[in-house]
């Protein structure tokens, strides 16, 4: 299945096309607290049309925010994976 993706900017990147997956590395890392909900917000609407979405987050307040599940890794090794939703 295909979605068509069209995000306005995360942390200065445009997302715009045919995208499968969406996979986003500390994208909220050196925004400012309301540019970073705006982020989420984003990620949020990409989720809602059936996009799958991998957010690598070290801010756990964010992965409550925007995810069903998570899983922690720890030095290399994965610690478990945990529903959220």
């Amino acid at each position: 299945m295909t979605n068509i993706l069209t995000i306005a900017s995360i942390k200065g990147i445009f997302v715009v096309g045919v995208a499968k997956l969406l996979i986003l590395d500390e994208p909220s890392s050196a925004l400012s607290v309301a540019k970073a909900q705006k982020a989420l917000t984003h990620i949020e609407s990409a989720k809602e049309m059936g996009l799958p979405v991998i957010f690598i987050t070290h801010n756990v307040n964010h992965i409550y925010q925007v995810s069903d599940s998570y899983t922690i890794i720890r030095q290399g090794e994965k610690v478990g994976t945990y529903q959220i939703r």
